[in-house]
């Protein structure tokens, strides 16, 4: 069973400037996540670009391949799944293959975390895998709805049925990027990454991290150099 990777690496970043061929260790990031699915065994691992770093011929050798963005795809308000398709579109495939979408700013991502993910869908045959880390919340989450009235942020929670207790709270996760896993059949039956039935890869939150900002940027190269 064939696992193919998608590295997204549009060239435009407005929070940190060419931030996906920035480098950390001597390796940019677009690297970094190319090594990362070679370790894994993704063949072929697909950089979808709009970055002249791909113009020359011969910089990417085989399992590489590159999808060359259109301009229609390169902006920042494209929805993943659109350039997921246009790689899909471009590289036909079967229905069973396993579809891994590595973020080159998730930095602290290891092989180990991407095969974790590709054998939890591979055997429990769900329709996808995010991987999360726990934001620590087990207060219920609110947010100031319509007319400016306080609200529990989940549908059907309301101030009478919030646990009172803290320990009775669920705990909350979000999305980081580390990696997503997916059947190619998920993507052609549903129409987005997730499908019906998603589960989690917890990552635990040292092995994690936000990069949207120059102060984030900064946090992350101190991360990394603390543990060189």
């Amino acid at each position: 069973m064939s696992v193919l990777a998608i590295i997204p690496a549009r060239s435009g970043s407005k929070g940190i400037p060419g931030k996906n061929l920035r480098k950390l260790g001597g390796e940019s990031l677009v690297s970094r996540a190319m090594t990362c699915a070679v370790q894994v065994g993704c063949d072929p691992v697909v950089i979808s670009t709009d970055l002249d770093a791909f113009a020359v011929d011969g910089v990417v050798q085989p399992p590489f391949r590159v999808v060359w963005r259109t301009p229609e795809l390169a902006g920042d308000t494209v929805p993943m799944i659109d350039v997921v398709r246009h790689v899909l579109e471009s590289i036909p495939g079967p229905d069973d293959q396993i579809i891994v979408l590595l973020q080159p700013t998730a930095v602290f991502r290891t092989a180990a975390h991407v095969a974790r993910g590709i054998a939890l869908l591979r055997y429990t045959l769900v329709d996808s895998v995010v991987s999360v880390v726990d934001i620590g919340v087990r207060d219920q989450v609110l947010h100031i709805g319509e007319h400016g009235r306080l609200e529990p942020l989940l549908s059907g929670m309301y101030w009478h049925n919030v646990p009172p207790n803290r320990q009775d709270q669920p705990r909350a996760y979000r999305r980081d990027g580390t990696v997503y896993a997916f059947w190619r059949r998920t993507v052609i039956n549903y129409g987005h990454l997730y499908g019906a039935y998603v589960v989690p890869l917890i990552i635990p939150p040292d092995e994690t991290c936000d990069l949207d900002t120059e102060s984030d940027w900064a946090d992350v190269v101190r991360r990394f150099n603390e543990h060189v």
